[in-house]
């Protein structure tokens, strides 16, 4: 067995002062003072606060918790209070910690799991001699098999199992460490520990074989299954219910009819040997569906079903519950397909009255099979129901996603369930909320939009959808500038979690529709936020939509905020983009005196750069000189000229005439090992 929880566990308990949070209704009155006291101790422990309650207080706190909670399982925060007043305290009575074990082994939490092995391990070291009984290794063995722990529940075993005093309790030992090991699928364990149990002088028990036939019917490898369930059938016992459920779950699964067929008609066949639980009929139920068994042999089982329970009082009776389950269990095997009515027929033979599952049942049916007009019917039939706090309303969620999809809109409709939805205090889901919104932008309803999106509060998970569903509307060439900016606004309002790359496309998206005004808007509200501000990307976009729409007002803006933004310096692509902006708005004039700026910076100019300069040069009166200069200069420098650096320069040569220039130029450039492109 490990070691105690380390005392280094950092985790608050202070929350326990809330003493209603959390605990039993028929215990908040008779825990309200032991909860104070534990909450006492948390302070001191974890903040220094105060001083902690004297032993004989904590040990009393810790007994009446316990107490109060017999007959059922401790919550996680008391799990953890009690393991610190352990810790504290160092030891318990015998009976309290046995208590506490009682009501925490069926949990399966991190600190239920560590009250456990604490309560254990106080028990196993007790000085009293024979503390330890058969209970208390049941108990934990249970518990960490459970909670994906059966190598430790292995050590238990192997350590206790000899000493136990009954050989029933040595026998639900060791099929709990069975059963852990193949949930978990261990199957090199699993095999080592029954091989080892087998040659032991223990008496071995078919349920032992139980675990293997599951493990091998979860793998899907029925042969392996088939032989340990054959191991139990030649031991003369038979399997229980339980083998007998996985191993039809594995035949339909693998569609093996041929060996199903057989478990089916052995389980049916026991009679009363086999007590059959709820899930043994449901799985014999979905058993018969998949064969396409039709709703009169389905009949026949129920009775059967039914003539078992007045045989044995604790066996399960048909009840719309087992309706819904077939019902339930036909959507999925046959699917739209399944005939719901007929088999709901059985329903009204026997007397049984429709419930909310029921109908939520026939609306997802409905739904799936593409009958708005019936499921909108069986809609209403759903209503008069009563609806529970904190309802799921899953089906109607997908009856509005559905509505949402269908080419003709009934609004009406849609509006009424939304109301519906709020008024049982649904909150929408983002796979249905984007739907509804859809519709709402494309009708232009942005108040609706608005109510929507406040009142919805999404998670942050959410709201990146939402706001991708935004930009994916804003940029649809189907929805006009003014739909696109109103969107924007809610967008900008609403949602300040957009990021700076998804404002730079809405920005340059305003750009590329030629308004450059609510593009300069955009960016303006980029420079407003504390966490989206812009950055190069951002000001080269917004410079070469001031480029595309020759505005030299939104030019200046931009530039003067480049001038006072702090957070880089300007490179030499950002200075290309801003000479292209003022050499657009017919100002090639400033345009030279930023090349002049690159051409003094560390990075100096590029291609671009080049280019650009040369073409603002040949949009300056008499200023081909001016390039003429400038392409010496990078001659004799050595600057290597690209086909659009040549391009660039023969253009500004044309545009002042000197054609003969431009093309001697131009026959130079094989010469310097640059071949022409389409624009020169």
């Amino acid at each position: 067995m490990p070691p105690l929880p380390p005392k280094s566990l950092h985790q608050h308990v202070a929350h326990l002062w809330n003493w209603r949070r959390g605990t039993h209704p028929r215990t908040r009155r008779s825990i309200h003072r032991d909860v104070i006291t534990i909450g006492q101790l948390s302070r001191y422990l974890n903040d220094q606060i105060g001083r902690p309650p004297e032993n004989e207080e904590l040990v009393e706190a810790f007994c009446g918790i316990v107490e109060a909670h017999e007959g059922s399982i401790i919550v996680d925060d008391y799990a953890y209070g009690l393991l610190k007043v352990y810790e504290h305290v160092g030891s318990l009575p015998v009976e309290s910690m046995r208590n506490a074990l009682s009501v925490v082994y069926r949990g399966a939490t991190e600190n239920q799991v560590l009250l456990a092995r604490a309560m254990f391990s106080g028990l196993r070291g007790s000085p009293e001699k024979g503390t330890l009984v058969d209970g208390d290794v049941v108990m934990i063995v249970h518990m960490l098999s459970r909670t994906g722990n059966s190598a430790e529940a292995l050590e238990v075993a192997e350590d206790f199992s000899a000493k136990l005093t009954s050989l029933e309790s040595e026998r639900v030992v060791w099929e709990k460490v069975l059963e852990g090991f193949s949930s978990e699928g261990n199957e090199e364990v699993l095999l080592r520990t029954w091989e080892k149990l087998e040659k032991s002088k223990m008496e071995m028990d078919p349920k032992l074989c139980a675990p293997l036939v599951a493990l091998y019917c979860e793998k899907g490898e029925l042969d392996s299954a088939k032989m340990w369930y054959q191991r139990v059938v030649e031991s003369g016992t038979g399997p229980t219910a339980s083998a007998y459920v996985e191993i039809i779950k594995a035949c339909l699964s693998t569609r093996n009819y041929a060996w199903g067929s057989e478990i089916v008609d052995t389980l049916l066949g026991e009679g009363g040997k086999l007590h059959m639980g709820k899930e043994a009929w449901d799985v014999v139920l979905r058993w018969y569906l998949a064969l396409g068994a039709d709703p009169e042999k389905m009949d026949e089982l129920l009775d059967m079903m039914a003539q078992r329970a007045e045989e044995v009082e604790v066996l399960p009776s048909p009840e719309m519950a087992t309706i819904n389950g077939l019902l339930r269990s036909g959507m999925v095997v046959v699917g739209p397909s399944f005939p719901f009515e007929d088999f709901l027929l059985i329903a009204d033979r026997r007397g049984f009255n429709y419930d909310r599952t029921s109908f939520e049942l026939k609306l997802e049916h409905k739904i799936n099979q593409g009958n708005t007009e019936e499921a909108l019917a069986t809609y209403e039939d759903l209503k008069t129901e009563s609806i529970p706090r904190r309802y799921h309303a899953t089906e109607v969620k997908h009856l509005l996603r559905h509505l949402c999809a269908q080419p003709t809109l009934d609004r009406e409709a849609i509006q009424t369930i939304y109301a519906d939805l709020l008024d049982w205090d649904v909150r929408l889901d983002v796979g249905t909320l984007c739907p509804l919104l859809h519709i709402l932008l494309e009708g232009c309803s942005f108040k609706e939009v608005i109510n929507l999106l406040t009142r919805e509060s999404p998670s942050n998970h959410e709201k990146s959808r939402i706001i991708a569903q935004m930009i994916s509307h804003i940029s649809s060439s189907g929805t006009s500038i003014e739909a696109a900016w109103d969107t924007y606004q809610i967008l900008y309002q609403v949602f300040p979690e957009t990021t700076v790359h998804q404002r730079t496309t809405l920005m340059s998206l305003f750009f590329d529709l030629g308004r450059s005004d609510m593009g300069v808007m955009v960016f303006q509200h980029m420079r407003q936020t504390r966490k989206r501000k812009p950055l190069k990307y951002t000001y080269r976009a917004a410079l070469l939509g001031v480029a595309i729409n020759r505005d030299l007002e939104a030019l200046r803006v931009i530039h003067n905020a480049l001038k006072l933004d702090c957070q880089f310096d300007p490179d030499t692509r950002l200075l290309n983009s801003l000479m292209t902006a003022y050499a657009a708005c017919g100002m090639p004039t400033r345009t030279m005196e930023i090349w002049e700026d690159i051409r003094r910076s560390v990075q100096g100019p590029d291609h671009e750069s080049v280019a650009i300069a040369l073409d603002a040069c040949s949009r300056i009166p008499k200023g081909i000189r001016q390039a003429q200069v400038l392409w010496g200069q990078l001659r004799a420098a050595g600057y290597q000229f690209t086909a659009g650096d040549y391009a660039a320069y023969v253009e500004a040569l044309g545009r002042n005439g000197k054609w003969d220039e431009g093309w001697r130029i131009a026959k130079e450039m094989k010469g310097e090992g640059v071949e022409p492109d389409v624009r020169l």
